[in-house]
């Protein structure tokens, strides 16, 4: 994915969790989540958003999971 799309979908998460990374996570987030696609992983922020119960940012973990079963058709469209 290219950073301005990465950019877009953290932003995105970062205004419906209410919290925000800095500048070193969001380095490091990039960095483990960069091999995705860019069009599996917006679709997968607004799934992981409306399931995430807690008002932390989503693991890198969770945000892979989250793009594979998009990749996989495994969730539907929000």
């Amino acid at each position: 994915m290219t950073i301005d799309e990465f950019s877009g979908a953290i932003l995105y998460l970062s205004a419906g969790i209410g919290k925000k990374l800095d500048e070193h996570a969001t380095s490091v987030y990039f960095d483990a989540l960069a091999d995705l696609p860019g069009d599996a992983f917006l679709p997968a922020c607004k799934v992981v958003l409306c399931n995430h119960r807690w008002a932390t940012f989503p693991t890198v973990a969770e945000l892979r999971d989250a793009t594979a079963n998009v990749i996989r058709g495994r969730t539907s469209p929000i």
